[in-house]
This record gives structure tokens, C-alpha cells and sequence, in this order.
């Protein structure tokens, strides 16, 4: 039996690889290699979940273009789910992905715990190309063991009085060095964000931990809440996609994932995926929690939020800062620009990117545009 070791893409998540065989029963026993003429033939196993998971497909079929006897098995679960089954597979050594999505702060517990059980990439990638947080996050022992891969996206709102005040003007803001600079002088002349607010998931938090670093705002009040998580997708939470598919039909699948009125299956209370059985929900009751949701339930939760407690804030004259999801931005992003179900559905977010609203007075958008342009 061949020694299987994972090779880790970093994203708001990380990415973990394996290229070498491995028997025992599981599932990547074949392994692409490379034939006679340095061809790769074989099957790539991948483990990752929703967003990313999509876009792997599409760097799929690129690679197939020019490796048309590689075929990819992708298999769709949630990020808990992920964990317990690469931390079983890796304890016994059976049953390991070739490719595996890892949230970056994960990714060195992992290494750490499994040493030697994840690709060496430290050769491979100039970490000059990458922010240092995630080449950070992907080092164990001086070897860089994941491939970092993207940032959740996430939305900044700020004063633009201030920034008026402060002599900065927000179209100069073209890059990440522009923003860090722009957040100095804020600073130097006083000004600083007051508020932070993002959801209980990982992925918005660490977005959120980098950016408040990176402008020495680590120490601001920082409010999460469920309602501004991704959406909840019930029953397909964390399923395998092509299962998904053959139990319901891919047309069935595809509704309920694009639609914006069409709920997938509800979860039972007593799934193990259902929130009120994790510990992060203990003090919601039982009605707020989500069994299922379409983008429009996302997109109430989330500006009833924006109300309730965002909004009263900014009207005292606060400096916040948003980090969220997808869809929570998307619903937030329908609200503000007044948009219609059909064109938040085409909405696509740049990931890693911010989006800059300037607001006036009363809270309306004067015009919107993405940091880094």
C-alpha cells in the first residue's frame, strides 16, 4: 500500500491535494498518474463545499481540456463534515481525497496533527504572489503545505465625511496598499472604525480579523450574528452533489439553488446538521432557527438585521465595517440599490474584494464601486 499524503488549497477556506495512491477502501485508489508519454490519466477525488466547490468544477473541465483521461469524482459536504472525515481518513490512513477545501485557520491544526500527510508546495509557490496571512496560514514547519486559493467576499461601508475631512479621496483607493495607507491616515487624524459586525461562521470572521489588522483596528467591538450568515440550504446542507442529483433530478437541484422563492427540503430537528444542535445557537429559539431557506428568507433575516442594529448605529454617527457571505451580501446589496429578484439572482460578488458604498445622510447610497478595481 502506497503512503497517501493530501495536497491543501487555502481559500477563506484552504485546499488540501493528494497526488500518490492509496488502497484500503477508499475511494482514490486511482489516483490520476502520468502514463508512458507523461500524459495523466486516472480519477481525482475532490471534498469541498458549495461556492467553492462550483468554481473547482470549472477549473475542472479547464484541466480536462488538455487531460481528457482524468476524471474528477466530486463529492459536496459541509465543512463540518469535511473535518470529521478527513481527520478519520487521516488517522487511518483509508479513504483520503486527492483535493480537499480547508478553512486557513484550519489547515496548520491539520499539518500539525498529520505531519507529513499533506503535499510539499514550498517549491511551487513565490509567496511574494500571495497576502502574507494566507502564506502564513498554509505554513507548517518552514513548508508551505497548502495552496491558498481565494478570500470570502466581503462588503465596507464607511464615512465618506470623513474621509472628506481627512483629505482622502476613495477613488484613489485602488489597491490593498491604498487601503491600508488610507486606513493610517484615518487614524493618524483621529478617525477609526467603532463598530465591526459579521456572522458565527469562520470564513467571515477570519476576512474580518485580517482586515481590522492590516488598519490596526484589531481591539474595535465586534457584533456577530447568525442573520448574517450564508444562506441556509436545508436538507442538501453539506450532501454530495451528484447524489443530490440522482435522488432529485438535476433540474430540481439547480431550482432550488438559484431560485429565489424555492425552498429546498427542510431539515428533521433531530439532524445532526440542524443549528439547534450546535452550540453557537444555544440562546436562539427555536422558531428563529432555519430548517431550510430560499435566497428571499436570506435576504429578510438580513435586513431586518441591517435594521435593527446596523442602521442605529451608522445614524449615531458610527464608523462600521461589514463582513458577511454571498448571499448575505447579496441580500444587503438588494436592499440598498432597490434590486429586482431577477437581477440579485445574476448578482456575482468578487471574492476577496471589498465593495465600497458611500451613503449620504440619510442612509442612501450615493454610488457603490469595488476597492480594488
Amino acid at each position: 500500500m502506497m503512503k497517501k499524503r493530501v495536497v491543501a488549497l487555502t481559500t477563506a477556506a484552504v485546499m488540501a491535494l493528494s497526488m500518490t495512491a492509496c488502497g484500503g477502501g477508499g475511494g482514490a485508489d486511482k489516483t490520476a498518474s502520468g502514463d508512458k508519454e507523461g500524459g495523466l490519466s486516472g480519477e481525482i477525488t475532490v471534498w469541498s463545499w458549495d461556492v467553492a466547490l462550483a468554481h473547482l468544477e470549472e477549473w475542472a473541465e479547464k484541466f480536462q481540456e488538455e487531460n481528457p483521461d482524468v476524471t474528477f469524482n466530486f463529492e459536496e459536504m459541509g465543512v463540518d463534515q469535511v473535518y470529521q472525515k478527513m481527520t478519520t481518513c487521516l488517522q487511518s490512513g483509508i479513504g483520503l481525497p486527492d483535493i480537499v477545501s480547508i478553512e486557513g485557520e484550519q489547515m496548520a491544526k491539520f499539518g500539525e496533527k498529520f505531519p507529513g500527510k499533506f503535499e510539499d508546495f514550498t517549491d511551487m509557490i513565490n509567496p511574494d504572489d500571495y497576502f502574507p496571512i494566507k502564506i502564513s496560514e498554509c505554513t507548517v514547519d518552514g513548508k508551505i503545505i497548502a495552496y491558498p486559493w481565494d478570500f470570502g467576499p466581503c462588503g465596507m461601508f464607511y464615512r465618506s465625511d470623513l474621509f472628506e475631512e481627512a483629505g482622502i479621496k476613495a477613488e484613489d483607493i485602488v489597491t490593498w496598499d491604498d487601503f491600508i495607507e488610507a486606513g493610517k491616515v484615518l487614524k493618524e487624524q483621529g478617525f477609526h472604525f467603532d463598530l465591526a459586525f459579521t456572522s458565527v461562521l469562520k470564513r467571515a470572521e477570519n476576512t474580518l480579523d485580517y482586515i481590522l489588522k492590516e488598519m490596526g483596528e484589531e481591539n474595535i467591538e465586534i457584533k456577530r450574528s447568525w442573520k448574517l450568515n450564508e444562506r441556509h440550504y436545508g436538507a442538501l446542507q453539506g450532501l454530495n452533489k451528484d447524489e443530490t442529483k440522482e435522488k432529485y433530478g438535476a433540474e430540481q437541484v439547480l431550482l432550488w439553488r438559484r431560485s429565489t422563492n424555492v425552498r429546498p427540503p427542510e431539515l428533521e430537528e433531530t439532524d445532526p446538521r440542524y443549528p439547534g444542535n450546535d452550540p453557537k445557537y444555544k440562546d436562539l429559539a427555536k422558531d428563529e432557527l432555519p430548517k431550510t431557506e430560499n435566497l428571499i428568507d436570506t435576504i429578510k433575516r438580513v435586513v431586518e438585521y441591517w435594521n435593527s442594529d446596523i442602521k442605529p448605529e451608522l445614524e449615531k454617527g458610527k464608523n462600521v465595517i461589514i463582513a458577511a457571505h454571498g448571499n448575505s451580501l447579496r441580500g444587503l446589496i438588494k436592499y440598498l440599490d432597490n434590486m429586482s429578484d431577477e437581477d440579485v439572482i445574476k448578482l456575482e460578488l468578487q471574492t476577496g474584494n471589498p465593495i465600497c458604498y458611500e451613503l449620504d445622510d440619510n442612509l442612501k447610497p450615493i454610488r457603490h464601486y469595488y476597492l480594488k478595481k
